[in-house]
């Protein structure tokens, strides 16, 4: 049985505004230095797969804490 990304994976469409999600993606590279680095070499079963994580809760004040989990209970 062959799975794919899609098979985990669920989208909200339109969940942020799209500026927003931008903005994310520019403060998550900007960030690197922080990243947690998973898949390859770091999980037995995982030597394909590899990601990159990275932990908001030090960075986010509290408005955007509840914010983000307020999207969270919603979808």
């Amino acid at each position: 049985m062959q799975t794919s990304l899609a098979d985990y994976v669920i989208s909200f469409d339109n969940a942020l505004d799209r500026d927003f999600c931008a903005q994310l993606v520019v403060q998550f590279n900007r960030l690197q230095d922080r990243w947690y680095r998973g898949g390859i070499a770091q999980m037995p079963g995982l030597a394909e797969s590899s990601w990159a994580e990275l932990n908001i809760s030090a960075f986010a004040d509290d408005a955007f804490k509840g914010f983000f989990l307020s999207l969270i209970d919603k979808y």
